[in-house]
C-alpha cells in the first residue's frame, strides 16, 4: 500500500473468497467474494495508512448468492449472480463527502446565551441521494480521533441539535452519510460561540451563610466561572465588606475555586 515494499493484508470476510477487484476514479475499491451470500466488499479508503475500513454490501441479493465478476461505470455495478442466473447492478451514490450549509465556516458569534450557556445551534448540511441516515461529531479541535460522548450522533435527518455549549469557544464539526453504506466525511467547518455580555458571579459554597462551628482557619470554596483564569476572595466582620480581614485581590488574586485560610478568624 503506498509505498509497501511488501505485501499485506488489509481485508479477510469470515471463510470469504474474494473474487474480482475494482478501483473507481475516486479511489473507492470494490470486491466480489463468490462465497454464497459473501456479497461485495466496498472500502472508501483502502490505502489509509492506520487500516481502511471494509464494508459488506447484500441488500438486494437473493439467499444463496455468489457474485461472479464485477465491472464498473461511473457510479454504476454490475455483477453476475451464478446461483440464481442473474445479472445484477448496484449504483453507489455515497462516495461523495457531504456539503456542510449551517452554521457557515467560521462564523462568529453563534447560538443565543441563556443562562451564561450557549444553546440553540443546529448544525445542517444537504442530503446525500441514497443517504438513509448521517453520523455528525463536534470538537474542540481538528482531530476527531477522540470525541466527547454528547458531541456525536446519529440522525435520518440532514440536521442535527447541539448540546449546550460554552460561551466565546471554537468548535469544529463534520458530518457523513452512515447508512446503508459509509461516505467519506466532510470537510471540516468551524464557529465560535457568542461572549455572554455579563460574567455570572460564582456561587460561595463553603462556609454555609449562616453557619456556626466553622473552624478557625476554614477552607473557602467557590463555584467555578467558564473562562476564568483567577479569583478575588475579600473576607470581613462588616456586610459592607469594609476593612476586610483577607484580601485576595488583583496580582494575590487565587488561580483556584478553594482557599485553605492561612491566619486564625477568632
Amino acid at each position: 500500500i503506498d509505498k509497501s515494499d511488501a505485501w499485506e493484508s488489509i481485508d479477510s470476510p469470515a471463510d470469504g473468497m474474494i473474487g474480482q477487484m475494482i478501483v473507481s476514479t475516486e479511489g473507492t475499491l470494490y470486491a466480489t467474494n463468490f462465497k454464497a451470500d459473501g456479497g461485495m466488499e466496498r472500502c472508501l479508503n483502502p490505502t489509509y495508512s492506520l487500516g481502511p475500513t471494509f464494508e459488506t454490501v447484500t441488500k438486494g441479493l437473493d439467499d444463496g448468492a455468489k457474485l461472479i465478476g464485477l465491472w464498473l461505470h461511473d457510479h454504476r455495478l454490475w455483477s453476475i449472480d451464478t446461483t440464481h442466473t442473474k445479472l445484477m447492478t448496484y449504483t453507489d451514490s455515497l462516495t461523495q463527502p457531504v456539503a456542510l450549509t449551517s452554521p457557515p465556516n467560521e462564523a462568529p458569534g453563534v447560538g443565543t446565551i441563556i443562562d451564561y450557556t450557549v444553546r440553540n445551534i443546529s448544525l445542517d448540511w444537504e442530503t446525500l441521494k441514497g443517504a438513509t441516515e448521517y453520523k455528525w461529531q463536534l470538537n474542540y479541535g481538528t482531530d476527531f480521533s477522540s470525541v466527547p460522548s454528547d458531541f456525536e450522533g446519529e440522525t435520518k435527518t440532514s440536521s442535527a441539535r447541539l448540546p449546550i455549549l460554552e460561551p466565546a469557544t471554537t468548535y469544529y464539526w463534520r458530518v457523513r452519510a452512515s447508512k446503508p453504506v459509509l461516505s467519506p466525511w466532510s470537510a471540516k467547518w468551524s464557529f465560535t460561540t457568542g461572549l455572554a455580555t455579563e460574567a455570572p458571579a460564582p456561587k460561595l459554597e463553603s462556609p454555609k451563610a449562616g453557619a456556626s462551628g466553622v473552624p478557625v482557619n476554614p477552607i473557602f470554596q467557590w463555584s467555578a466561572i467558564a473562562g476564568a483564569d483567577s479569583y478575588e476572595l475579600v473576607v470581613s466582620t462588616e456586610a459592607a465588606l469594609e476593612n476586610p480581614t483577607i484580601l485576595k485581590t488583583g496580582a494575590y488574586a487565587l488561580p483556584t475555586t478553594a482557599w485553605q485560610c492561612n491566619i486564625a478568624l477568632n
